[in-house]
């Protein structure tokens, strides 16, 4: 019976996933042309419980902007960039629009929602004494900060904004040494801050540097400061990885996951704890106290190329349950990864083939899959979900092909460049789905990054000109390359209502006693097995660890051996539910 019940529910998954496709496509951006770069771009996306998705995009709003025919308010006089966020509902339907930044420009790195009804935007807004804008939300001059987190709910009210750095910082330290790597936010609502951080005082002087250094800040879901950490990941130079190339994460196990890739060699010099690195591009994984663990670098085959090698990891790593990684990017022909060969099968060849990669957490290769093809072809952003990994990117020229299967992509020559979605079985990296979005003959369309909904719905965000139609709906520029969201999955919207704020994932899922606390504490999951307990200082340094091998949903702990004063504990069941919250020991 028990056999007949996993190939029932195992042939479900593959009906479900075959029976997905395009649903629907959406657009947003302005009439602003620029003469030599005139790209609109998404530059992340998000979904919560109630499958709506969240768009992060890099518009110019000087000019007539709007998201599908809603025009959003202009609020900028200079022709410089700034940030759109705007979200949709599982249907496509339009709920709410934002423009954030300053007549001076701004961009943003991550938008991440959480399980509470928060969606949080990571940004860099180059104000110099001149008004910030959040939509109608505020407006206000503060000074030189320009590294923020800000926090929305999931209708779009503007709830907090926070930034580390003070009052009395200079223009030129905040350009120059404020610089936001990225961010991560988990079901509860712990804000995870990646980022570098300017000499002097910071955080209202809980944290004072004599240099510029890079560290990890964590925040809880209603803004306050909790922790810092320093991370074993910093670029000298130029820094243009920074804005442009490297991203972070936290893995379930609390690793900090660090991808990317350097434009200049050796204008840009990366460091992964006190190694330098000497590739272009890297994948480097530190614990949660900022110890480097391991770091992978692709080997370029023709060491003269190594400064423009086209083997490199784009986009933000996905993780699993077991903490397991997964990367995307692109491979050069006869490189190499961990003994894994990059070859392409398709003649001539090609400079740039898409490459999707699955570390375990001890930083083992575990599979490695390469697109062959014979024109320009990568993959850019992917995310996992329900043992899949969904990878987008573009290709272009004849046809595009995974070793092992028989799906491919076909092309016309000089049809242009196309996004594709290509989704792989997470545990043996066997390719499932390939499918693609086509524009106008001869133009170029490109996918950029992509999420998943708790349907296994994937969004594909990316940038167009001058012309799409994605399952009827037909998506039309303005000027230059807009915008373009698509949805890819089923027609069906029907989530739970109680997902829509808080599903137990919070500190209602577990009883804490007593705190404060002269030495032991009680620990008891509601719902679940508690999987492991960990206790943290206020800098962030792990004090206290306990991870529990059998099944039981209550536990004491004696921490009686620490100091007295304020920790932060942090559980988590075998659902992934977790708890976070400040302990007092007296």
């Amino acid at each position: 019976m028990k056999k007949i019940t996993i190939l029932c529910f195992l042939l479900c998954t593959v009906l479900t996933l075959f029976s997905q496709s395009w649903q629907w496509g959406r657009r947003a951006g302005s009439t602003w042309t620029l003469p030599n770069s005139n790209e609109e771009i998404p530059l992340d996306l998000a979904t919560d419980n109630m499958g709506n998705v969240y768009v992060l995009s890099l518009v110019y709003p000087n000019s007539l902007l709007s998201v599908d025919t809603s025009y959003v308010g202009n609020f900028f006089t200079s022709n410089a960039s700034n940030v759109l966020v705007h979200s949709y509902s599982c249907d496509g339907s339009l709920r709410w629009k934002k423009i954030i930044g300053t007549a001076s420009g701004s961009y943003a790195k991550s938008i991440q929602t959480d399980t509470m009804g928060g969606v949080y935007v990571l940004a860099k807004i180059f104000t110099n004494g001149t008004p910030v804008h959040v939509s109608n939300d505020t407006s206000f001059v503060n000074g030189n900060k320009q590294l923020y987190i800000i926090k929305f709910d999931t209708a779009g009210s503007l709830k907090w904004m926070r930034t580390p750095l003070p009052d009395t910082i200079s223009l030129n330290n905040a350009l120059n040494n404020a610089t936001p790597i990225d961010m991560h936010v988990d079901k509860a609502g712990m804000v995870t801050l990646f980022t570098e951080l300017p000499a002097g005082d910071n955080l209202n002087g809980a944290l004072i540097l004599n240099s510029p250094a890079p560290y990890a800040l964590r925040y809880d879901r209603f803004g306050n400061y909790i922790s810092a950490t320093a991370i074993p990941f910093r670029v000298t130079g130029i820094k243009a990885t920074y804005r442009m190339s490297c991203y972070a994460t936290v893995a379930p196990n609390g690793n900090f996951v660090f991808s990317g890739y350097r434009f200049y060699i050796p204008e840009d010099t990366v460091f992964a704890g006190t190694d330098m690195l000497r590739g272009r591009s890297f994948v480097i994984v530190s614990d949660p106290n900022g110890q480097l663990l391991w770091y992978r670098e692709p080997k370029v085959a023709d060491t003269t190329m190594l400064a423009f090698s086209g083997s490199v990891f784009m986009g933000r790593a996905a993780t699993d349950e077991a903490s397991n990684i997964y990367l995307s990017g692109c491979g050069q022909h006869n490189d190499t990864l961990d003994g894994f060969l990059f070859v392409n099968t398709s003649q001539p060849l090609s400079s740039a083939m898409p490459l999707i990669v699955k570390f375990n957490p001890q930083g083992n290769l575990q599979w490695a899959q390469l697109g062959s093809n014979n024109a320009i072809a990568w993959a850019h952003g992917i995310c996992y979900t329900n043992s899949r990994v969904a990878v987008t990117g573009v290709y272009s020229n004849y046809h595009m092909s995974f070793v092992g299967s028989p799906l491919f992509l076909g092309h016309q020559p000089n049809e242009g460049k196309d996004p594709f979605l290509a989704i792989f079985n997470a545990s043996d990296g066997n390719l499932l789905v390939l499918d693609s979005l086509h524009g106008l003959f001869g133009n170029d369309e490109t996918g950029y990054v992509i999420t998943a909904d708790a349907k296994n719905n994937f969004f594909v965000g990316g940038s167009f000109d001058p012309y799409m139609v994605i399952n009827g709906d037909a998506l039309q520029t303005s000027g230059g390359k807009d915008i373009f969201l698509a949805k890819y999955g089923v027609s069906d919207c029907n989530f739970p209502v109680y997902a829509s704020i808080r599903d137990a994932v919070d500190n209602s899922s577990f009883v804490l006693y007593p705190n404060p606390s002269s030495g032991k504490l009680q620990i008891k999951a509601q719902l679940f097995n508690i999987e492991f307990v960990e206790i943290c200082d206020l800098l962030g340094n792990r004090v206290f660890y306990h991870e529990i091998h059998g099944l039981t949903n209550e536990l004491e702990i004696d921490i009686r051996q620490l100091p007295k004063a304020v920790y932060i504990l942090k559980a988590r069941d075998r659902n992934s539910k977790q708890m976070c919250k400040k302990v007092v020991l007296q």
